[in-house]
C-alpha cells in the first residue's frame, strides 16, 4: 500500500513491481500525469469484471476513456459528497 502518500508513490509502486499497464475506473488528473510519467500505460474509466477486461486487454478489445477521471483537488476529501468515479484512489 502506498498509505495516502500521493501520485508519486502510486507510480513508484507500480514501477518497482514491474507494472507496465494499468487498468482502472476513475483516476485523478496528477495521478494521470504520474503514471504516464513513468512509461505505464494507462486504461481508465474500465468497469466490470477484471478478467474480463484483461482479456479485452489482450485481445485488443478493451474500450478506455481518457475523460475517466477524478477531477478531485486534493487527497484530504471525501467523497461521499461527489461523484468523481470508481477507483478514484
Amino acid at each position: 500500500p502506498t498509505n495516502g502518500a500521493g501520485h508519486s508513490a502510486l507510480s513508484g509502486f507500480l514501477v518497482e513491481n514491474k507494472i507496465n499497464i494499468l487498468i482502472c475506473g476513475g483516476i485523478g488528473t496528477g495521478a494521470q500525469r504520474s503514471i504516464s510519467f513513468r512509461g505505464i500505460k494507462l486504461h481508465a474509466g474500465v468497469t466490470g469484471d477484471c478478467d474480463l477486461a484483461v482479456s479485452k486487454l489482450l485481445d485488443g478489445t478493451l474500450v478506455s476513456s481518457n475523460e475517466a477521471n477524478c477531477s478531485c483537488s486534493g487527497h484530504d476529501h471525501d467523497h461521499d459528497d461527489h461523484n468523481c468515479g470508481s477507483g478514484c484512489h
